[in-house]
């Protein structure tokens, strides 16, 4: 999602919360987990609990240098179909369909899947250790980041006084 944003250039402005957990607090939460034989018969959820709002994550990207702007998401989804009518390089393109069109949230939808996801037996199966999930921050961005730019999946920042760290 934020390699096809900041290809495209533009971010929706939403108030929705980034669910970011990086792959190794992951592996680390599975595995403890799976060790432990009171964890038989349970389910875990994994998710950050330290979720980050949508406009924030599109400050961070615009401070690690990439220029990106906020619009509607309207506008936003106008400006990705746009694009991927030119050319289907933009990360975004497969998930086409799964952009609808209009922003509004399905409350039915949403109170079911926070019921579905609590994470009750994730916060106890990790209470006595040190896995703590960090939040996506500037920090963590900033490792994406680098990795993505080593790998060529994201050009360097175009802001020269930016610094990924």
């Amino acid at each position: 999602m934020i390699r096809g944003c900041i290809q495209l250039g533009s971010v929706s402005l939403n108030d929705s919360l980034v669910n970011l957990i990086p792959v190794d607090y992951a592996v680390e939460a599975i595995v403890h987990l799976a060790s432990q034989a009171e964890s038989i018969g349970k389910t875990f959820h994994l998710f950050n609990p330290q979720p980050t709002p949508w406009n924030e994550v599109a400050k961070l990207i615009n401070s690690l240098g990439y220029p990106i702007k906020q619009v509607t998401y309207e506008e936003w989804r106008e400006a990705l179909l746009s694009a991927t009518e030119k050319s289907s390089d933009n990360p975004l393109s497969p998930l086409i369909s799964t952009f609808a069109e209009s922003n509004k949230p399905n409350k039915d939808t949403e109170e079911n899947i926070s019921r579905k996801l609590e994470a009750n037996n994730t916060k106890s199966g990790l209470a006595e250790t040190s896995i703590i999930c960090p939040p996506c921050d500037r920090q963590l961005l900033s490792t994406y980041f680098s990795y993505l730019i080593d790998r060529g999946l994201l050009p360097k920042p175009l802001n020269e006084n930016s610094k990924l760290s």
